[in-house]
């Protein structure tokens, strides 16, 4: 009938490999897709210093929900949600309380 309570364990151990780096103070501006437009190969993005990289892997992207729904809608992933007509799925949840 309730959850059964569980210590916190961290759902992701990237942090030990050893080729993990933490780029903070990053804002990433696009998700870079394959040939096909179907998978993430990476993520182009603007460091502290304000200069434009780009990672070729990608372990980890974190951002608040608007900066999702703004980077899939500039990377070309889905179909932009138009309130009008109900169609597209990007942005369709996003909602300000």
């Amino acid at each position: 009938m309730y959850a059964k309570a569980r210590r916190k364990q961290p759902f992701c151990r990237t942090h030990e490999e050893p080729n993990f780096e933490l780029r903070t103070q990053s804002n990433v501006v696009r998700i870079n897709l394959d040939a096909q437009g179907k998978r993430a190969t990476g993520v182009t993005y603007i460091d502290a210093q304000g200069r434009e990289s780009s990672s070729r892997q990608i372990s980890s992207f974190f951002a608040l929900m608007n900066s999702i729904t703004q980077t899939a809608a500039l990377s070309g992933i889905g179909k932009p949600y138009n309130p009008a007509t109900g169609q597209g799925v990007v942005g369709r949840n996003y909602a300000i309380r």
